[in-house]
């Protein structure tokens, strides 16, 4: 059995559906036939036939659904004969083609509309800037005619002002150009991305296939590539149009200004060799104003160099160290470099100074040169001028700054080398008394710690020597309460007593012997100080002249380390300050702040 049905895909999707249909009812049937006999046993008779015979309706209905769905076609042939549903989608198809193009040209149409005013208010604008530009250019022309009371400055400034103008003119023309094709590439965008967007829609639509969509778009963006060619190419004549006219109206102005300068230059001549001497002097007078800076700076450092060489009064015993004294060395290496550095950066800046200084004495001659040859000098008037006036200043100028130059470089070298020397020299004797001091405090450290090694063996001595007689003690005395006669008590006690005496005696041994090493304290301590004195003298090349001819005594100075001894009041130390470059030092009698009489110190200066 077979039956022809409408082709196409839309008849087979309704196809589809009637069969789905037909089997849903099918099966919603059965299962209310179901229902219907499970219901029957548990209801009276009549409930009973009545749903007996809905039953039996429901059956019937079921074998007609059968016979319908079993006279559906084995096999399916193809037709040619129209839906009404099918002309229906097309309709409503083309319906939504057509609103989607018609949307493409509204948004197109919009585009264009808003491009097209925004470019007649940029043209509007440009020409009402253009106009002002004429008015000013007419006004500075008007006052091209009389200049014979004008100077060359202002003669200058006319054409500073008309070049302006006409500058103004071209960036005008030029920021125009960019708007324009600024707005052209920002419609371009806009047209690429409405016909990308429509190309999507179109397709998504599909009343025409991919390839008639394309084709379509493609169409559509052709006529806009030329619509927008059209554009480019007027706004390239626009531009070229109003370029040649302002050149041209330029070339005017420049050919009648030229003809006012010259009618000028026949009637008045400047002197242009006076404004080249005070240009001189005002490059003379910006030198000397750098050299009173750099004296300003020479005296701070020179200042601060002083402070420090000033320190050395601190540094001396008891509290001089070799740290100390290479932290101060450190500051004043560090001073005198940055003195040395300071020089070094003031002679690079007058170099470059002189090296600007003579680029512009010879720019200023050729502006001399050209302001002369303005004047409608001869070529060898104006030669003279430069060669009797302007070039023996010039010449001279620089030989002299060459001079000081090469000067200052040797007083640099020579004085950061003789700074260097004297600080070194002023260091060394420093550090030599620093570590004199710290000798000397390190050996009178040592003394201490052996006598004090020696009173505690002496302690150490005595406590077990006691300990040992005491242990004897208390073991006689336990006996002497064990004892029961008379003559062992007393004999007991005998020992006893000896043992005390004896402890007792090596006590006062061990006083007198701690004593004795308290004595020789005063004599170690008054060694190392001779020692350390003698060092100094070695150290310094002294030759002491002094009342005293003789030690003290110790029993005469219970304290000989007390400042006011005349002993301690000899401990001075001489420190020469370098200053002028003259490098030398010069001897000082120098007294103790607590000595109670002078020391007179004849120097022996050792060459550096």
């Amino acid at each position: 059995m077979s039956r022809e049905v409408p082709s196409g895909e839309v008849n087979r999707q309704l196809f589809d559906a009637q069969t789905q249909l037909s089997n849903s009812l099918l099966a919603g049937r059965r299962d209310m036939r179901r229902q219907c006999v499970s219901a029957g046993s548990n209801t009276t008779s009549s409930t009973s036939g009545f749903c007996s015979s809905s039953c039996r309706r429901q059956r019937g209905n079921d074998e007609g659904d059968e016979d319908d769905v079993s006279t559906l076609p084995d096999c399916m042939g193809t037709s040619h004969l129209t839906s009404d549903i099918v002309h229906k989608l097309v309709q409503k198809t083309r319906q939504k083609h057509d609103e989607a193009l018609k949307q493409m040209d509204t948004h197109l149409t919009h585009l264009s509309q808003v491009c097209e005013t925004e470019v007649r208010t940029l043209c509007k604008q440009l020409k009402s800037s253009l106009q002002e530009a004429d008015l000013r250019l007419d006004t500075l022309k008007d006052r091209m005619g009389p200049l014979q009371h004008a100077s060359l400055q202002e003669v200058l400034g006319l054409w500073e002002e008309v070049h302006e103008e006409v500058k103004g003119r071209k960036n005008r023309i030029s920021e125009m150009n960019f708007q324009l094709n600024d707005c052209e590439r920002r419609r371009t965008d806009e047209l690429r991305a409405i016909l990308s967007k429509h190309s999507l829609l179109l397709e998504e639509i599909s009343f025409l296939p991919s390839p008639e969509v394309h084709r379509l778009i493609h169409k559509e963006a052709t006529k806009l590539n030329a619509a927008l060619l059209a554009n480019r190419c007027s706004i390239a004549h626009l531009l070229l149009h109003l370029k040649e006219k302002n050149l041209q109206q330029e070339f005017l102005l420049r050919l009648q200004w030229e003809d006012s300068l010259n009618s000028w230059r026949s009637i008045r001549i400047d002197g242009p060799v006076d404004r080249f001497r005070s240009f001189l002097s005002s490059i003379v007078d910006h030198q000397l104003l750098s050299d009173q800076q750099m004296k300003e700076t020479q005296q701070d450092l020179t200042q601060q160099r002083y402070d420090i060489i000033q320190q050395i009064r601190t540094m001396a015993p008891p509290t001089i160290s070799s740290a100390a004294v290479s932290d101060w060395f450190n500051q004043l290496t560090n001073v005198n470099h940055q003195i040395d550095q300071h020089h070094k950066n003031f002679l690079h800046h007058l170099r470059c100074l002189h090296e600007q200084t003579r680029q512009d004495y010879l720019a200023e001659a050729e502006k001399c040169k050209e302001a002369l040859s303005a004047l409608q000098l001869s070529e060898e008037q104006v030669n003279d001028i430069i060669s009797s006036k302007l070039l023996p200043h010039i010449e001279r100028l620089q030989s002299e700054d060459e001079k000081r130059l090469a000067a200052l470089e040797v007083s640099r070298g020579s004085l950061a080398h003789h700074s260097a020397r004297v600080s070194r020299c002023v260091f060394d004797v420093m550090r030599a008394v620093a570590l004199l001091w710290e000798t000397h405090c390190c050996r009178m450290e040592t003394r201490e710690t052996e006598l004090q090694k020696h009173l505690e063996d002496i302690k150490e001595s005595l406590q077990q020597c006691t300990q040992r007689k005491v242990v004897r003690v208390d073991v006689l005395l336990e006996e002497l309460r064990q004892e029961s006669s008379e003559d062992s008590l007393k004999t007991s006690m005998n020992k006893i007593s000896l043992l005390v005496q004896d402890i007792k005696g090596r006590c006062q041994r061990c006083g007198s012997d701690q004593e004795k090493v308290l004595e020789l304290l005063p004599s170690l301590l008054l060694k190392e100080l001779v020692l350390y004195s003698s060092s100094v003298d070695s150290l310094f090349q002294l030759n002491r002249v002094s009342s005293r001819t003789t030690s003290p005594v110790l029993g005469q100075n219970p304290n000989p380390l007390n400042p006011n001894t005349p002993f301690c009041s000899d401990l001075v130390f001489l420190c020469a300050e370098a200053s002028g470059g003259t490098g030398a030092a010069k001897p000082q009698a120098v007294q103790t702040e607590n000595g109670p009489e002078p020391i007179l110190m004849r120097v022996k200066l050792v060459p550096s």
